[in-house]
């Protein structure tokens, strides 16, 4: 009679845990769906940046090397970075690849887990975002708030 009566909690247990995972990977799915938007946004808008510091503000520099004045000091560091990018091309694509690299493989290490949900908590779009996945994803407690600092992040 006990193990019959441990069976049935036992299944109703799982069933629960069946759905909350379901629920889990459908929230995680939509988090996805939305974030890819403005990732791509931010992808779409550097490339098009780079585009601009090497074609474009190649040719202006031509044009506008006639004359004798020199540059205002925010045009010259466009054209300086514009420069970087085209003559040190190579260079700029290892600091890509490694940079990507380094990011990649801190994320995998707990320590690096937890410097970019420190960091995510501290830029003022993600820790919204994370709050309210965290409040439909029933894993906080409904009737407790999200943390929020008692003080600005810069004065940490």
């Amino acid at each position: 009679m006990a193990a019959n009566k441990a069976a049935d909690i036992l299944g109703t247990i799982l069933k629960r845990l069946i759905e909350y995972i379901k629920k889990l990977n459908q929230l995680k799915r939509k988090v996805k769906s939305v974030l890819a938007y403005p990732a791509t946004i931010i992808f779409v808008t550097l490339v098009v940046l780079v585009f601009l510091l090497i074609f474009v503000i190649l040719v202006f520099q031509e044009v506008f090397s006639n004359i004798i004045a020199a540059f205002l000091a925010l045009t010259q560091a466009i054209v300086n970075l514009s420069d970087l990018l085209i003559y040190n091309a190579f260079w700029n694509f290892i600091g890509m690849i490694t940079f990507a690299f380094i990011i990649v493989k801190s994320v995998k290490v707990e320590l690096g887990k937890k410097n970019v949900a420190i960091l995510s908590l501290k830029l003022p779009a993600f820790s919204d975002l994370l709050c309210k996945m965290t409040m439909w994803s029933n894993l906080a407690v409904p009737s407790q708030p999200c943390y929020r600092p008692a003080y600005p992040s810069s004065q940490v």
